[in-house]
């Protein structure tokens, strides 16, 4: 996976004089730093999807299934909002993902500005 930061500095934490250097000309944000990490470490763990998902080639549905894997999906809903804005209801049942959640509804807003709402069943 391309990535703006080599991959030695997001594993670690610790970043090199050129990761650096971008980190404070602001061509990189913190928040693009722990989602690269996050991917990072979903590409480690198999996830073999991982490029055509973040170019967009598949649907929301496949999107927000392998990003919350091991958990299964049963429902997606989208809630209107009275500002106009929708927000989409993630219903998951099964084990905790890999990640924290709100890490992960991060993502979706950064790679697919998907704004979730994640609820668990039994």
């Amino acid at each position: 996976m391309k990535t703006e930061l080599c991959h030695f500095c997001l594993r670690t934490g610790v970043l090199c004089p050129r990761c650096e250097e971008k980190v404070k000309k602001g061509e990189v944000s913190p928040s693009y730093m722990e989602i690269a990490k996050l991917l990072l470490e979903l590409e480690s763990k198999g996830f073999s999807a991982l490029e055509e998902i973040m170019e967009g080639g598949v649907d929301e549905r496949t999107f927000i299934e392998q990003l919350f894997w091991p958990s299964t999906l049963l429902t997606i809903n989208k809630v209107w909002l009275p500002d106009d804005s929708v927000e989409t209801k993630v219903i998951l049942k099964g084990r905790r993902p890999w990640a924290d959640v709100k890490k992960l509804a991060e993502v979706a807003k950064q790679l697919r500005g998907l704004s979730l709402r994640v609820e668990f069943v039994r």
